[in-house]
């Protein structure tokens, strides 16, 4: 398997790698190399989450005339985990629809999972959360079998999933008559029903804009508050949005305008992808940013309150492109006070690759990460990307996304090295 990382493809495709490694570079204690692939008939990865036995979960789903939730479990050494699903560590789940797709997955505390996504049954989606036990069966006092549909209306999904302190659930996505589309949220007893302290019925629709607006992405606080970023139209303009709701689900009035943020980083479109919490109670957004036309990175820090954090950059906000291409951070997590991003790079005269880039505290670049800041997987020289990213307790990051081989696409799971 040929791999390359850094900004300079071919002088690290021929220079070895020092004993000690660099942070950024290709973990070769997993996997060999650094890079794990599962269903390789064709499936995305698109998130990732470390569970309490240091093993990385990947969920996502198949590709083809048969699109399934698509499970993959691997070991801290970057193998297969044979306790998890079938004995290959890999599961497919159809739950009963004619395609379903996992967006995002979080770990309970006794290593069970919540796995929310879309199934889609004729011309009707239904939001999904699956409870799955340790092992991979499902958790049969959840929804009955393991599974709870949260309806919204005709045209819907889960993108975001998340336990609260308490145990409950909480869900984020977007539902649509066909026309306008509307930020959705819910949450769950552990029993799978909906929570009706929650918004009256346990679940909340919140216009962020008179247009379409969605949620992608949502953190839990310790008082069981959400905040949840997506993006919200402006004059037909997507801008990164955010908006918090507090635990009876009502819109938190002292958080930006009546509960809502809005931000215009560039002069096109904005989406927000992903939010983390910082040490402070404030929060960071990463997406894309159509800066003067183009698909750049865009981040943005804030402070408790939803106002711009000028302590990262002047105003709060950076973006980031490499090339004239499409370009987007998919995901985010902080490592301490440096901000680590995962997502698609298009370098000049290659293939789209894999991208983590980490930024210190004050928004900069950490030059002490990959090449600049910057670390690229690409595995056998065709397109790859990062959807999910997670780190590991002793620093190393784990991404996952999609690597393409001969025309298909199969999972991919790269672990960096911590430095």
């Amino acid at each position: 398997m040929k791999l390359a990382i850094g900004l300079s493809l071919v002088a690290v495709a021929l220079i070895a790698v020092p004993a000690q490694g660099h942070a950024g570079d290709l973990d070769p204690t997993f996997s060999d190399d650094g890079v794990a692939t599962a269903f390789a008939s064709g499936s995305i990865a698109n998130a990732v989450a470390i569970d309490h036995a240091g093993r990385s979960v990947v969920v996502g789903e198949t590709i083809g005339d048969h699109v399934m939730v698509a499970v993959a479990r691997f070991r801290p050494d970057g193998s297969p985990d044979p306790t998890f699903g079938g004995g290959d560590g890999r599961i497919k789940m159809s739950l009963g629809g004619d395609t379903t797709a996992a967006f995002d997955v979080a770990v309970a505390v006794h290593d069970g999972l919540a796995i929310a996504g879309r199934r889609t049954r004729g011309t009707t989606e239904d939001s999904f959360v699956l409870r799955l036990k340790a092992d991979g069966e499902p958790v049969a006092a959840f929804g009955g079998d393991g599974l709870t549909l949260v309806n919204f209306g005709k045209e819907e999904s889960a993108n975001a999933v998340s336990f609260t302190p308490s145990g409950r659930i909480v869900v984020a996505g977007y539902v649509s008559n066909g026309f306008a589309v509307r930020s959705a949220l819910a949450r769950l007893d552990p029993d799978g029903r909906l929570d009706p302290t929650f918004s009256g019925n346990g679940k909340k629709l919140v216009d962020l804009s008179p247009g379409s607006d969605e949620l992608n992405d949502l953190v839990v606080l310790p008082n069981e508050a959400v905040v949840a970023a997506g993006y919200a139209d402006f004059a037909t303009e997507p801008r990164f949005a955010m908006t918090k709701l507090n635990h009876g689900g009502k819109l938190a009035l002292g958080f930006g305008h009546q509960g809502i943020v809005r931000t215009d980083l560039s002069l096109g479109a904005d989406i927000a992808n992903a939010i983390a919490l910082t040490g402070s109670g404030g929060f960071v957004l990463a997406g894309s940013a159509s800066d003067d036309g183009r698909g750049d990175w865009g981040v943005a820090r804030y402070l408790a309150d939803g106002s711009l954090d000028p302590g990262f950059s002047p105003d709060g906000l950076r973006t980031l492109g490499w090339s004239g291409a499409p370009e987007s951070a998919e995901d985010l997590r902080l490592d301490g006070r440096k901000i680590v991003i995962a997502g698609r790079i298009h370098p000049k005269g290659a293939s789209d690759d894999g991208g983590v880039v980490r930024l210190r505290a004050g928004g900069r670049l950490d030059d002490t990460f990959g090449d600049g800041g910057v670390a690229l997987v690409d595995v056998a020289g065709d397109t790859d990307a990062a959807h999910g990213v997670a780190i590991q307790e002793n620093g190393k990051v784990v991404l996952a996304g999609e690597t393409w081989a001969r025309g298909t696409p199969r999972f991919l799971v790269a672990r960096l090295r911590a430095g």
